[in-house]
């Protein structure tokens, strides 16, 4: 977690960015990329991944890979779960709910055939899930519109909830929620929030990846003060941006920071948010290196107005112990 150390840090970057090229006069000097980035307390990248597509991979997907690796055996290698869960079609899948005697390659496929079929059947369905959503959400879907599946999302929503076992009750609420969504019936997501996932561990992969669709119903049921609430908590700043636009409140990045920091001073995403914003001012050479370029010239005096929201932020978070994350 971030100290006061670290924000001290952020301080000292800030100041060096804003003195940086006012030691020359007559020319732009040209830096290495890695002599900027000095705010670093969040990593970004997770420091141990599965060894698959490792570079397009988000850390949800590892932790949800992982969180299956538990649920059955170690020995199961996350490449084999990834396979299955991300990157395996209901129709393939299909084909081996109807053929799970027969003997397979990837271990977990194995597995779930022949020691755990709840979690074969938890798959099918979400899988059938996330297949009805996409069809849903083309533009050319019409309600009477045959989309080759024999089942429908309030189908998906009643066996979701009807499933009482408690190893895969969290990922069957999520499905739940997601196909209430796509149905928009967003008081139902509320409640199931209100009623269950809220009670699960605030590091619980499932709440975590609910969140986001309650705070999206929240939103639709003119609940803003509660939507933003939810999407400053998850770090959502895109979102917090769309609705603070929505209300007639337009406001900069860091105006959003402040309000991720108001509504949930204790997110982890304050760090993150800020080391991405760090990022984004500091110099990477293109900007640098032929002296007299308008471009060069606009470009630095976007960064520099930049910098001259984000210092004084992060003064006042310096000073205000209302925000332990720093």
């Amino acid at each position: 977690i971030p100290t006061m150390k670290s924000l001290r840090y952020l301080l000292i970057s800030l100041l060096a960015i804003l003195t940086t090229n006012e030691v020359f006069a007559c020319w732009y000097e040209w830096y290495d990329v890695s002599g900027y980035y000095m705010y670093r307390v969040y990593e970004e990248a997770p420091k141990t991944a599965p060894k698959m597509e490792i570079g397009k991979v988000f850390p949800e997907i590892e932790a949800n890979c992982i969180g299956w690796q538990k649920l059955t055996s170690a020995t199961i290698p996350l490449e084999d779960i990834y396979k299955v869960v991300y990157k395996m079609s209901l129709e393939d899948f299909e084909k081996i709910c109807n053929n799970r005697k027969a003997k397979y390659e990837n271990k977990f496929v194995e597995w779930i055939t022949k020691k755990d079929t709840a979690i074969l059947d938890f798959l099918r369905l979400a899988k059938a899930n996330e297949y009805i959503r996409v069809k849903h959400n083309s533009r050319w879907y019409y309600p009477t519109m045959d989309i080759g599946i024999n089942m429908s999302l309030e189908d998906v929503v009643e066996e979701a909830l009807s499933v009482k076992d408690a190893r895969l009750r969290d990922r069957y609420l999520l499905q739940a929620v997601r196909a209430l969504f796509s149905l928009t019936r967003y008081e139902e997501c509320v409640a199931l929030w209100d009623n269950e996932v809220s009670k699960l561990p605030e590091d619980n992969l499932m709440r975590q990846l609910i969140q986001p669709y309650i705070a999206g119903a929240e939103f639709r049921l003119n609940h803003t003060d509660r939507a933003m609430e939810y999407f400053a908590h998850i770090g959502d700043v895109e979102s917090l941006y769309y609705c603070a636009n929505q209300l007639g409140h337009p406001t900069s990045k860091v105006g959003i920071l402040e309000m991720v920091c108001r509504y949930a001073p204790n997110s982890p995403y304050i760090a993150q948010s800020l080391q991405r914003y760090i990022r984004e001012v500091e110099p990477d050479g293109a900007t640098f290196g032929s002296y007299g370029s308008g471009y060069a010239e606009e470009q630095e005096r976007a960064r520099r107005d930049r910098i001259k929201w984000l210092r004084p932020f992060c003064l006042k978070m310096a000073k205000n112990s209302k925000y332990p994350v720093f």
